[in-house]
């Protein structure tokens, strides 16, 4: 009768887990452009479950040409609340983001030639 028990609760957890662990979430397209408008980064990301990472496309948009990048993030949501573009000039740009754990994954990112580069990862969430 124990054993019964016990498989039944660990059925119950197991079942559970399934069932919250299936929720797809797709977050809607953030979209930053530099003051001349001639740099345009779109972000936008889909995460399969709640277990998951966020899978984050960064897609460059520059002199007509389009690149694209894939990320993690582990943040709750990927919102203009949680990604932040900081430009610097027309041509370069941080990308911020705010993870859920209180840390940073942030980018440098240059126009020409397009190059990608993390300057920090897992920093506090100190200053902004």
């Amino acid at each position: 009768m124990k054993v019964a028990v016990a498989w039944g609760g660990i059925f119950c957890i197991l079942y559970l887990l399934i069932i919250c662990s299936c929720q797809r979430k797709q977050s809607h397209k953030i979209v930053f452009s530099s003051s001349d408008n001639k740099f345009i980064i779109d972000v936008f990301g889909e995460k399969p479950n709640k277990l998951d990472p966020w899978m984050v496309n960064l897609v460059f948009h520059k002199n007509a040409k389009s690149d694209t990048l894939g990320i993690e993030v582990f943040s709750g949501e990927i919102n203009k609340e949680t990604v932040h573009c900081v430009w610097k000039t027309d041509s370069t740009c941080l990308l911020i983001f705010d993870q859920q754990d209180d840390t940073r994954r942030t980018f440098e990112v240059e126009k020409n030639p397009l190059s990608i580069k993390e300057i920090n990862y897992g920093q506090s969430d100190t200053a902004h």
